[in-house]
């Protein structure tokens, strides 16, 4: 089980998840509490990607866990596009959306799943050897922020045949 965030791994939160009725104070709070001082606020990243080169440039982390309110929103693709343009592992970014938490719960209880789900990002880029990784075009998910910064291409994982097997 993960006790401490690793020295090489940020995690970003993005104020927005206040939409869940998650109170973002505590929710950094707790986060830190798993033993990191890189968790940090990004207003707007979840509108615009490209705020985490920003948010990790210069502070030599490697991997990074981005805290928001909808999936695909920003889209995994493009934060490891943005991501690998200011340092970060290729496969170096996870993404945990919170909008499942709209459902029913207790702050608290909003809260505590919400640090699990981190915990569990946190848990599979901590996980050695996992995947390869591959260069492909973004596609249909290019954005023309992406298209303008001429960041066209992204990581994705691909499966490992052993032929012996």
């Amino acid at each position: 089980m993960l006790t401490a965030v690793p020295s090489d791994t940020a995690i970003l939160v993005d104020p927005g998840v206040r939409g869940v009725g998650i109170d973002v104070g505590d929710l950094v709070a707790a986060l830190r509490g798993l033993g990191a001082g890189r968790t940090t606020l990004v207003p707007g990243l979840a509108r615009h990607p490209d705020l985490l080169g920003a948010a990790v440039r210069g502070t030599g982390v490697r991997k990074a866990v981005v805290v928001t309110t909808e999936i695909g929103s920003p889209p995994v693709a493009e934060l490891r596009t943005w991501g690998e343009a200011c340092g970060l592992d290729p496969l170096g970014v996870q993404v945990v959306a919170l909008d499942i938490l709209t459902a029913g719960r207790t702050v608290a209880e909003s809260l505590a799943y919400a640090v699990r789900m981190v915990r569990a990002a946190l848990a599979a880029l901590g996980t050695p050897g996992v995947a390869e990784a591959a260069r492909r075009p973004l596609g249909a998910s290019l954005s023309r922020r992406a298209l303008l910064s001429g960041r066209a291409t992204t990581w994705v994982p691909v499966v490992r045949v052993d032929a012996a097997a």
